[in-house]
């Protein structure tokens, strides 16, 4: 949550204006970089805020710290140890004050965190307590309620109901802001509703709604984050796709190289895989086949080097082969199919 970090950065450097060491600002400082560096996607720095914060805690124990410390905690575990970030996630919901607003960016991240998990019914039920403490306490706190009707959009996006998705981000999330108000919350919010509506207009097939959709997220972004946000860089793969579906694969280029070098300003290997393989893809379409064999030999290196796993390899090796394939060099195709299908057989049975 982007407003809370600065607001905790904003504090702590108040604090050392006036000269005084406060081990209390202090760590609310590590954990608004810590949210930021969430998201940023960048790992190494989100071990470093949480080291940095137990030694805080050991030192000056703060009670009412200790919710924020597991959220964090939770954040660098999610795709991990899964078990554990359940439990954090659910010890800092039920330890963080029930009146503190900050529970519903507590409530929207654990509730994100169960929709990628899958876990449908557990997601409804605690979409269900989070929206419930809107009505009850926290509906003036238009940020964070916001933020919630996007993850509850989110969740009949990702189960396949697409319509009732939009009709959320239409219905309740749009009606929320004021969209000829240059206060910064209302654009962040604004933002965030092209963001997700565009993804539902992608896969309904609403192609130049979704292409309009992410052009206007972009314009509302450069007000409020830097031109190398990392969202920049989702947003440039996705509008990427969208031109390669439409048969446009030189602009879909374009787009997926700004992607790449944003990634490497960032070191955000994550995205900078993505962008690749995206690229690697689209070149095999304009049949440049040895660059695109290049491009994806690039995303297994960057993959296996700075990820260590061996997720995109396997749909890696696959085009590898169709760029032989199709050059009827079948000995070299037959070799990356068969590393495909061991990859990927692998992968689902562990």
């Amino acid at each position: 949550n982007f407003n809370q970090a600065f607001l905790y950065l904003d504090s702590a450097k108040k604090v050392n204006e006036k000269g005084r060491t406060d081990n209390y600002e202090l760590s609310k400082s590590y954990i608004g970089l810590a949210y930021i560096y969430r998201e940023r996607s960048l790992r190494s720095s989100i071990d470093e805020a949480v080291l940095k914060l137990d030694s805080i805690y050991n030192l000056v124990s703060y009670s009412d710290l200790v919710p924020y410390i597991n959220f964090i905690k939770a954040f660098q575990n999610e795709f991990i140890q899964p078990a554990l970030t359940d439990s954090l996630y659910q010890y800092a919901i039920n330890n963080i004050n029930s009146n503190n607003p900050d529970i519903l960016d507590f409530y929207t991240r654990y509730i994100d965190f169960l929709i990628e998990s899958r876990r449908k019914d557990e997601a409804k039920a605690q979409l269900s307590i989070a929206l419930d403490l809107v009505e009850k306490k926290f509906g003036s706190y238009k940020n964070k309620y916001g933020d919630l009707l996007c993850e509850y959009g989110f969740y009949f996006y990702y189960f396949g109901d697409y319509e009732k998705s939009i009709e959320i981000y239409n219905t309740q999330l749009l009606p929320l802001i004021d969209q000829r108000s240059y206060n910064s919350n209302d654009r962040y919010l604004h933002a965030e509703y092209f963001r997700m509506s565009s993804w539902s207009y992608n896969v309904i097939g609403e192609l130049q709604k979704s292409l309009e959709y992410n052009f206007l997220y972009l314009k509302l972004i450069k007000d409020f984050h830097s031109p190398v946000f990392y969202r920049y860089t989702e947003t440039y793969i996705k509008i990427s796709n969208i031109y390669n579906t439409l048969g446009h694969y030189e602009i879909a280029k374009v787009y997926l190289d700004r992607a790449i070098e944003i990634s490497e300003i960032q070191d955000n290997y994550v995205t900078k895989l993505k962008g690749l393989f995206h690229k690697g893809k689209v070149e095999l379409k304009l049949r440049k086949y040895d660059k695109s064999i290049e491009t994806l030999n690039k995303a297994i290196e960057t993959e296996r080097k700075h990820l260590g796993i061996q997720v995109y390899e396997g749909f890696c090796n696959c085009y590898i082969a169709q760029s032989y394939d199709q050059q009827n060099f079948y000995d070299s195709a037959s070799y990356y199919y068969s590393n495909c299908i061991s990859i990927l057989d692998e992968r689902y049975q562990s």
